[in-house]
């Protein structure tokens, strides 16, 4: 019995010390794959279509009522759970999930600038990562105005 209360107390001091160490040097004492500094990567997102693939600088693609532009992606695994997001070039864009689709609202101001894009699909949990390899979205120049 001795042997167990030496064992707690011991473990006691340590957890204490630890707890005092991580208050005392801004420390909080966890590892970079523990879910408290994000979540980790679980696994890859399989795109088997996506839409539009293409537009032209300023002009708002898949258009909804309210004017703003959406892209959808689908994926071969189920989404329901998980919170959608969408990796536009530089841009990650809040994303809606529904079974195996992924939509996402544009902002113009990603698709203002002619070029070619990378596209992700991203699902997450509070604990868990999954990310798709990049597809295209090509935006392409606006036609030159008219001279009078």
């Amino acid at each position: 019995m001795n042997l167990l209360r030496a064992m707690a107390s011991a473990v006691l001091l340590a957890g204490g010390l630890q707890a005092c160490c991580a208050r005392s040097c801004g420390n909080t004492g966890e590892s970079p794959e523990s879910p408290a500094s994000g979540p980790v990567v679980a696994g890859r997102l399989d795109i088997v279509g996506w839409g539009p693939r293409r537009t032209v600088a300023g002009v708002p693609f898949n258009r909804q009522r309210a004017g703003h532009a959406t892209l959808w992606i689908r994926v071969a695994q189920p989404l329901d759970g998980r919170m959608g997001l969408v990796q536009f070039g530089d841009t990650v864009l809040e994303g809606r999930t529904s079974g195996h689709l992924l939509t996402a609202r544009v902002p113009e101001s990603a698709y203002a600038v002619p070029g070619r894009y990378e596209v992700r699909a991203i699902a997450r949990t509070d604990d868990a990562l999954w990310k798709s390899d990049p597809v295209s979205f090509t935006v392409r120049p606006a036609p030159a105005a008219p001279a009078p």
